[in-house]
Parts: C-alpha cells; sequence; structure tokens
C-alpha cells in the first residue's frame, strides 16, 4: 500500500508538468506550420475551435494528408480513439494511420488527422467527459468530441483544395462515436459516416460502464441523423462486444438512423484494435470502399 501511496502522490506531481509540456506554443497560430512533404503531402496544421469559455480559438494539432494536385478534393477527417487511463491523453503523440489514410488518398481524399483537446499537443482540457462509471452522460461526451470534430470540418471546408460539398466523417473508437455524434446536428457537406468499433466507457475488457445508456445515446444521435452510416465491429472485440454493438445499432436504426452494420473476423487478443493494423485492411477496405462509392464522394 505504501507503493500506491508513492505512485499516486508522483502522478499528481508530473501530470501538470507533462500538460505544460505538451501545449502547444502561445505563438502558434491556425494554419500550416511548413510546406507538405512524401507521397502522401503530409502537413502539420493547427486547426482552431471555438470556445466559450476561451476569449479566443483554440488550436488542434492535426496531420493532412492530400492528393498530388490542387484540388479541390473530397474530405475525409478521421478521428481517433482515448485510452483508458487518462494521464495517457496528453502523452499521445498525432495519428497519422500512414497505410489507411493511403488508401484514402489514393481513392482521391484530402484526409485530415485532428487531435481533440486535450490530447497530444492540442490546447484545451479534455472536453469529452461523461461522468460517473454508474451515471454516465454518454450524449455529452459525444458531442463534446463532436465539437472538435464539426470544427476540424469547418476549417478545411474553407481551404481552396477542399470541395466543402463532399465530406465523409471515419473513427476508430471515441473518434468513431464522436464521428456519429458529429453527424446528429447539421453539418453542411457531409455526406456520411464510417464508425469503427465506435462507443465510450468501457474501462476493462468485456466491462462497459452503463451499456444501456450507450445503448439510449446511440438511439438519440439516430433520431436526428440525417445521413448513412456503416458500422464494423470484430467479433472478439472486448471493449463494445457483438451483443452490444448490435444493441447500439439497432437502437440507432429504430430512432431513425441509417446503418449498414458489417462483422469483422477475429483479429488478434482484441479485435477492438483491427482497424489500427495495417494488415487487416483487406478485411473492410472492400465494405469501406463500396460505401464511399454510394456516396460518390470523388
Amino acid at each position: 500500500m505504501p507503493s500506491v501511496r508513492i505512485v499516486s502522490f508522483l502522478c499528481m506531481i508530473l501530470l501538470p508538468i507533462r500538460v505544460e509540456a505538451t501545449e502547444a506554443p502561445p505563438t502558434t497560430v491556425a494554419g500550416p506550420v511548413d510546406k507538405p512533404t512524401g507521397a502522401l503531402r503530409e502537413q502539420v496544421w493547427w486547426v482552431p475551435v471555438e470556445v466559450s469559455a476561451s476569449p479566443t480559438p483554440l488550436l488542434l494539432e492535426t496531420t493532412l494528408f492530400r492528393p498530388k494536385g490542387n484540388g479541390p478534393f473530397p474530405l475525409m477527417v478521421l478521428n481517433h480513439g482515448s485510452p483508458r487511463d487518462a494521464a495517457a491523453r496528453r502523452a499521445e503523440t498525432r495519428y497519422k494511420w500512414s497505410a489507411q489514410s493511403r488508401w484514402l488518398v489514393e481513392r482521391g481524399f484530402a484526409v485530415a488527422l485532428p487531435m481533440r483537446r486535450g490530447y497530444a499537443q492540442s490546447q484545451g482540457a479534455w472536453a469529452e467527459d461523461y461522468g460517473a462509471c454508474d451515471n454516465p452522460n454518454y450524449v455529452r461526451g459525444g458531442l463534446g468530441a463532436a465539437d472538435d470534430i464539426a470544427a476540424t470540418v469547418r476549417y478545411f471546408a474553407n481551404q481552396p483544395f477542399i470541395d466543402r460539398t463532399k465530406i465523409v466523417l471515419m473513427g476508430h473508437s471515441a473518434g468513431a462515436f464522436g464521428s456519429i455524434a458529429a453527424a446528429s446536428r447539421p453539418l453542411e457537406g457531409l455526406l456520411g459516416v464510417i464508425n469503427f468499433a465506435g462507443g465510450r466507457g468501457s474501462r476493462g475488457p468485456n466491462d462497459v460502464c452503463r451499456g444501456d445508456r450507450l445503448v439510449k445515446a446511440m438511439e438519440t444521435f439516430g433520431a436526428t441523423s440525417k445521413v448513412p452510416t456503416i458500422w464494423l465491429y470484430a467479433t472478439n472485440d472486448l471493449y463494445f462486444g457483438p451483443k452490444l454493438a448490435n444493441q447500439m445499432v439497432e437502437a440507432y436504426r429504430t430512432a431513425g438512423g441509417k446503418a449498414q452494420f458489417v462483422t469483422l473476423p477475429e483479429y488478434g487478443k482484441d479485435g477492438h484494435l483491427a482497424f489500427t493494423a495495417a494488415a487487416t485492411m483487406p478485411q473492410w477496405t472492400p465494405q469501406v470502399g463500396a460505401f464511399l462509392d454510394t456516396l460518390s464522394p470523388r
């Protein structure tokens, strides 16, 4: 027990130092940091998001990939998940998912991967709190993520190389849940959503805080969503297993949401991570490619 208290004390001391060190420098301004590099024209951008508690927009650390040429290109906003350990959020580095992004760029998309508030070097406090495990408000948490996702869409939609009428959201885990939440509100140019293993509230293998509340949140989002979605969950997902995943999609559909459900095969010890592995891409690119074709975003 003394060792636990010592570790807890050290965490309380070190965490604020880590957060301050990873905050974006005060001189950072919205826009690109440097010129595009490499075959995918990789570029870091600072994306502004307006928050009522801040007198000036906060900035999200964002990776952008895009095809050669001047466009305009359809936009894919690809959204990351969230670690179970709250202290790990700031320790994350910006997501690239290079193989997955390359596949999207080859289909003609500009791909933006924003780090939401509270993650990596993005400014601002974590905005996705859903409350206590025994009384979670998943709608609130999802809409907190949706605010940053929608801000990213609106910012890039105003760039000359983006076709603002052809926007698609794609996400993994908490990022997929936030994408579904974002689609529940009006978002100009949005054509559809790709949900890889979306959800919130997992605190351990096959242990979700009030799964019934998560199902109810999907029902809430489905009631106001106007765009088609595709949901992909592995059979051995240890965050949101097959039973819960099917309950979520059925609630979403019953409320009026449009959803295609795809069951992916087992992946490793935890299928929740299937999307993050380049090796699994042949298992989902045919279905997602066909879904994108129905949206005609090219």
